[in-house]
């Protein structure tokens, strides 16, 4: 571990034991691992070695606590979170407001959803110009006017999708 690794996990510790977050994690080498406890051990603070599913990775992760009620919370953490609760919990356990944590997800819940338009309505697009009409099946159709009116609180399909479709495409 180098002085640079080894005085962001002192900090991390330090800020947990301030009191100024739940928690704290840090990605470590596999190979620093014991160094890294003993800092933690040193700082006075809990720990939780996470190690990846996947064996061949050469990184895990460090979950620093003080409260020993935390380490059940930790535990039911996923590695990598995928939904609104895990993101609004790792949130909540390195410190953020919920105001922070809300908008967050907003922000994070908008760009998913604006990727999946795109890739739809693309989609859509190209069947449209290789076959010369709409190609999309129903469910496709449907997923469509739903995130068509998550945007834009109604409107017409194609109007709607044929001005988003050209704004795409001209913006690139």
């Amino acid at each position: 571990m180098n002085d640079f690794t080894k005085w962001q996990l002192i900090e991390i510790c330090q800020a947990v034991l301030r009191g100024s977050k739940p928690c704290g994690l840090m990605a470590i080498k596999i190979d620093d691992e014991q160094l890294a406890k003993i800092v933690c051990l040193h700082e006075r603070v809990k720990f939780r070695i996470k190690k990846s599913e996947n064996e061949e990775n050469e990184w895990c992760n460090i979950w620093v606590y003080f409260h020993d009620e935390l380490i059940r919370v930790i535990d039911l953490l996923p590695n990598t979170p995928t939904t609104a609760a895990d993101h609004y919990l790792n949130g909540a356990l390195f410190g953020y407001s919920n105001e922070m944590i809300c908008k967050f997800l907003k922000r994070n819940e908008m760009e998913n959803l604006n990727q999946k338009l795109i890739e739809l309505l693309l989609t859509s697009h190209i069947k449209q110009l290789e076959i010369g009409h709409s190609y999309l099946d129903g469910s496709e159709n449907k997923e469509l006017n739903e995130l068509l009116y998550h945007f834009y609180e109604g409107g017409d399909f194609n109007e709607v999708t044929n001005k988003m479709v050209k704004e795409y495409l001209r913006n690139g």
